[in-house]
């Protein structure tokens, strides 16, 4: 499975001038990956991509195929539980799903219409109950 920036640098790497029958290394793959990307940012890369396999999609397909090889053995992904913070953020995370667990388990008092026996408050700031109140006429 490929990620979108595997993605994007072999496509980056197929639209180069790079050939597939030349002994490459891995400093040159990445100059080469930045340089294409700097000339033809993403939109550009994939443009031609598709051109080349519209017009000649039986050495395309070989071409995707070393551009990803290379991209792969020269960019290696890590997993992702190696990495010190994601094991924080897991941590904070599972902490979380916790206490909102917890606070979904607490019962609340039912909900009820709302009070109608204080309706407003006198002149003098004290409340007064709704049959005391006298409308205007």
């Amino acid at each position: 499975m490929s990620t979108r920036l595997e993605t994007i640098r072999a496509e980056a790497l197929f639209v180069s001038d790079l050939q597939c029958s030349q002994p490459i290394r891995p400093g040159e793959v990445r100059c080469v990956v930045a340089s294409t990307l700097r000339r033809y940012r993403v939109g550009g890369c994939a443009a031609r991509l598709a051109s080349e396999f519209g017009d000649h999609p039986e050495i395309a397909v070989r071409r995707m195929a070393w551009a990803l090889a290379a991209v792969r053995a020269v960019y290696p992904t890590a997993p992702p539980a190696t990495a010190p913070n994601q094991t924080v953020a897991a941590t904070a995370e599972a902490d979380l799903t916790v206490a909102a667990a917890a606070a979904l388990n607490q019962t609340a008092p039912p909900a009820t219409a709302p009070d109608r026996t204080v309706a407003a408050t006198g002149t003098d700031g004290t409340a007064r109950p709704a049959s005391s109140l006298r409308l205007a006429e």
